[in-house]
C-alpha cells in the first residue's frame, strides 16, 4: 500500500488552548479530553457536540475511560454535560483567544500519541520561548502541571523524542561555591510537520514490510 493511500492528508492547523488548563489539577486523560472539546468548539461558543465514536477517532481511550473522565471533569466543574439520544453536548468556559493562550497543532491527534504524550507536549508548547522554540522545565514541574509522576513524565519525554516531536540536551548549573551540578533538560520543539511526516514515513515502511512478509509467507 502506498504512502499516499494511508496518510491522512490534513491542512496544518493550530488552535488556541488557555494557559490555565495546567492550573486545573487535571490528569493527562482529563487534559486531553478538555483540549479535544476546545478543538471541536471552532467558533469559541463555549460548547461542542460530540459522541464516544468521534472522541475515540482522535485519542486512544476506551468508552469506559472516556465515561470515567467525563464524569470527573464534570465533578470538578470544568465541563457540564447535556446528554441526548445520539450525542452529548458539552459546555465549558469560553476562551480568551486574545491573551493567555498557546497554540496546539492539529497533527498531534493523528500520530497515535497517548494522553500522557499529548499532555507533556502541550505543556512544553506552553512553556517554550517563541523565538528559540526551547524551554527547560524540570520533570517535577511538568508532572505537577499535568498530574503525572516523575517516572511517567520521563517515559513520555523519551517517547516524544523517539517520535521526533522534540529533542533534549542536558544542562548544568554552577553553585556559588563553584560546584557544578546537573540542570534540567533543555527541550527543543521540532516543526510539527517534520514530526508528522516522520511518523507517516515509519508507518508506511512498517506496512510495506508487513505486506512483504505476508507475500513471502504465502509463496
Amino acid at each position: 500500500m502506498s504512502k499516499r493511500k494511508i496518510k491522512i492528508e490534513i491542512h496544518q492547523e493550530f488552535f488556541p488552548i488557555p494557559n490555565d488548563i495546567f492550573d486545573m489539577k487535571l490528569n493527562p486523560s482529563e487534559i486531553v479530553l478538555y483540549i479535544l472539546f476546545i478543538k471541536f468548539d471552532v467558533k469559541n461558543n463555549g460548547y461542542c457536540h460530540t459522541d464516544f465514536s468521534t472522541i475515540k477517532g482522535y485519542i486512544t481511550l476506551s468508552d469506559k475511560t472516556i465515561k470515567k473522565y467525563l464524569s470527573t471533569l464534570e465533578n470538578k466543574k470544568i465541563i457540564k454535560i447535556e446528554p441526548s439520544k445520539n450525542s452529548i453536548k458539552i459546555y465549558f468556559n469560553k476562551r480568551d483567544i486574545k491573551k493567555n493562550f498557546f497554540l496546539l497543532p492539529n497533527e498531534v491527534f493523528f500520530m497515535e500519541l497517548s494522553s500522557g504524550e499529548i499532555a507533556v507536549y502541550a505543556y512544553l508548547l506552553k512553556c517554550e520561548d517563541k523565538k528559540t522554540y526551547q524551554c527547560y522545565p524540570s520533570y517535577r514541574t511538568i508532572g505537577s502541571n499535568i498530574g503525572a509522576s516523575i517516572n511517567s513524565v520521563k517515559k513520555y519525554v523519551e517517547s516524544l523524542e523517539k517520535k521526533n516531536l522534540i529533542s533534549t540536551e542536558p544542562t548544568s548549573i554552577m553553585r556559588k561555591d563553584f560546584l557544578k551540578l546537573n540542570g534540567n533538560l533543555l527541550y527543543t520543539i521540532h516543526p510539527i510537520l517534520d514530526a508528522y511526516n516522520y511518523y507517516w514515513d515509519k508507518k508506511s515502511a512498517a506496512i510495506k514490510r508487513a505486506n512483504l512478509i505476508k507475500k513471502f509467507s504465502h509463496s
